[in-house]
């Protein structure tokens, strides 16, 4: 289709694209077209210099998780998704489960407040929200697929969605950086603010990139399904670790058989 596709699983080589030398390559023509609408100042539409800006404030940004992260608040919404799991060991939709907790956890991270896709009484606002990126991600994914046949399809709905999504998480940023700044000297902020755009951006870098987490979670929770006996290890070892308080982040360092769990995971069901 015009284009030359190589495909790696080393891993030595995926950290050297993707880390130590990014800037030397050029990305896909593909990509940019993909994720503009969306994104266009984002860590996905740059390359060279200003990929390196965008992934060192991207970078910045994460550094600490300790200070950004509440484990209470992850408490909360790790026990929202309990309610979805049928108590009678019945079938339920655990990819579409875990897409929504970390979704929930990802944009209380990156916009100040989750928009609460696991509770029963999700707001019109944020349901919207919910369905729009939900419905941009899935076109980007068929649409790099389709190559240069993505023009034959109509984009009219899929940048309607875009638009939608780029302004919720506008107000957001909006308000996070006024609320940031409360405390300083008046600061004339509007929309079009060089900081605002950024701040949007990088949170909307986040929560494309969201399936990462939602697959690795589902994929341990299917294998964990199948294997009664690991789940009573991995409980125990959680027990004797931490006992039966909710972890602080010292607490997290320990459960050393939970890191094999997620890795073993990862093994069994590659994102």
């Amino acid at each position: 289709m015009g284009y030359r596709l190589f495909f790696t699983h080393n891993a030595e080589n995926t950290k050297y694209l993707l880390s130590t030398a990014f800037p030397d390559f050029e990305s896909s023509p593909l990509r940019k077209p993909l994720f503009e609408p969306i994104t266009p100042h984002g860590i996905f539409t740059l390359d060279g210099p200003q990929w390196k800006v965008s992934r060192d404030q991207l970078r910045g940004r994460l550094a600490d998780l300790r200070k950004i992260i509440d484990l209470n608040v992850c408490e909360e919404h790790f026990q929202a998704f309990l309610k979805h799991v049928p108590n009678n060991g019945g079938l339920f939709d655990v990819q579409s489960c875990t897409f929504a907790l970390s979704l929930d956890l990802q944009t209380l991270f990156s916009l100040g407040e989750s928009i609460d896709a696991l509770s029963f009484n999700q707001s019109a606002e944020k349901k919207q929200f919910f369905d729009d990126l939900l419905f941009v991600k899935t076109r980007i994914v068929h649409d790099g697929f389709r190559g240069p046949l993505r023009h034959l399809y109509p984009k009219g709905s899929f940048l309607r969605a875009c638009e939608r999504v780029r302004a919720f998480v506008l107000t957001r940023a909006s308000r996070e950086i006024r609320k940031r700044k409360k405390n300083s000297e008046m600061v004339v902020l509007d929309e079009d603010s060089e900081e605002i755009t950024q701040f949007t951006d990088q949170a909307l870098s986040i929560l494309l990139a969201n399936d990462s987490m939602s697959t690795i979670l589902s994929g341990v929770f299917f294998c964990l399904a199948k294997d009664q006996h690991i789940v009573g290890k991995l409980r125990m070892s959680i027990v004797d670790a931490i006992g039966l308080s909710p972890p602080t982040w010292t607490d997290l360092g320990s459960l050393q058989y939970v890191r094999w769990v997620i890795y073993e995971g990862k093994i069994l069901c590659p994102i």
